[in-house]
């Protein structure tokens, strides 16, 4: 159970790596062996909650 304060998140990829981001972020909540968002890259992970925002469309009618 994720609980109020966590939601699960599906990692895709990361974002700037060119711009120093090397994925050794720790995670708040590790799942398995895996400590880091670049061993996570392909997983569903809890996040917190108050770190997501709620994705909106892009596409105009």
């Amino acid at each position: 159970m994720l609980g109020r304060e966590f939601v699960g998140v599906y990692v895709d990829c990361l974002e700037n790596v060119g711009s120093g981001n090397k994925g050794d972020e720790e995670l708040p909540r590790p799942p398995f062996e895996m400590s880091t968002l670049g061993e996570i890259v392909g997983f569903v992970i809890a996040w917190p909650r108050s770190h997501v925002k709620k994705a909106t469309s892009s596409i105009q009618t």
